[in-house]
């Protein structure tokens, strides 16, 4: 089976009609992109492959895709109603998006494209104002279409021209979505959450090949160890094999540092440094800080294109220079 990545863009600009599957493409830009991507998959099926495209609607996460980017001016009071307000935002909450993804592999009757969007569609006015009341913000603020059409061109039509798309080959299949509704779902990703916020519990890995990395982790163990916390740490370098489950291997696990949390859910980088700073006693102000949005992206660049690699390389060669002062050494005693 081979499960593709398409996009509801494949029909265009519609307006308020209902798009199922079988609703025709456009001779617009995205439809265009959407209908040769979909083509270059479906290439497969003559080789006996049974093919599914999934066209995805907004994904939205809680620490990537577009949710972070629409929800950081509405914290700031600063989330606006865009053009009419009208246009539809077909949209899917990531849990059900990789659900969908496992079962398209699972259900060999599958074929063909599937709607990948929640079952209600919203306006966009709608979509802001309930991501208002999530965030316990006002909404006061509108910007009218045409200037943002003179600036982005044809790119506006991602802002101003939605598509109001149903899952109906998922609802006939008997698909259930985990989280059907906006609400449900932004309260998920945005609101409090129990488990994150009263559970302290995750396992933390890293590598323990670089001494900065160690030194750094060995001090937050030794922290959460003095508070009782349940916390571990693992080596990645001495179990590599510990997050082939998430499709992670040792090569993964050495450039970046990785926090599972209890409910199962992976974070890498800085997310995963808040995650474990969030844990430590001492530095949960650290992570509240960095968590900002104005520092958060900053923290992550310098981490993805700074330190990490910096520190992998400091790893490697640590490593390296090991190995070769024991072959040295078992050289010397050879000789003896």
């Amino acid at each position: 089976v081979f499960v593709s990545a398409s996009a509801i863009g494949y029909y265009g600009v519609r307006g308020n009609e209902s798009l199922d599957e079988n609703a025709a493409p456009q001779p617009v830009f995205q439809s265009q992109l959407c209908q040769q991507w979909e083509s270059a998959a479906f290439g497969a099926v003559s080789s006996g492959v049974r093919v599914v495209t999934l066209r995805f609607g907004l994904v939205l996460g809680r620490d990537g895709g577009a949710l972070p980017a629409l929800a950081r001016p509405v914290r700031l009071g600063l989330g606006a109603i865009l053009g009419s307000g009208q246009q539809w935002m077909s949209w899917i909450h990531l849990e059900d998006a990789l659900r969908l993804v496992q079962y398209a592999i699972d259900r060999s009757a599958l074929r063909g494209a599937l709607n990948a969007v929640a079952p209600t569609a919203v306006t966009q006015a709608a979509f802001q104002r309930q991501l208002a009341r999530t965030l316990r913000r006002p909404m006061w603020l509108r910007v009218p279409a045409a200037p943002l059409r003179a600036a982005l061109g044809e790119m506006a039509q991602l802002l101003l021209d939605g598509q109001r798309v149903v899952p109906a080959r998922l609802a006939a299949h008997g698909f259930a979505f985990r989280h059907p509704t906006l609400e449900g779902a932004l309260r998920d990703l945005l609101g409090r959450n129990p488990l994150r916020d009263e559970s302290p519990a995750a396992a933390v890995f890293f590598n323990g090949d670089c001494p900065v990395c160690s030194a750094e982790i060995g001090h937050y163990a030794r922290r959460c160890a003095a508070a009782t916390l349940p916390v571990t740490f693992v080596d990645s370098m001495q179990a590599p094999q510990s997050l082939l489950a998430h499709g992670l291997r040792g090569e993964h696990l050495e450039r970046r540092l990785f926090v599972r949390l209890a409910d199962g859910r992976l974070h890498s980088g800085i997310p995963a440094m808040i995650e474990l700073w969030k844990r430590t006693p001492g530095y949960r102000p650290v992570a509240r800080v960095v968590a900002l949005p104005g520092v958060r992206p900053v923290a992550e660049l310098l981490y993805d294109h700074l330190v990490a690699p910096a520190l992998t390389r400091l790893g490697r060669w640590r490593r390296q220079h090991s190995s070769a002062a024991f072959r040295s050494a078992s050289r010397s005693l050879r000789n003896r």
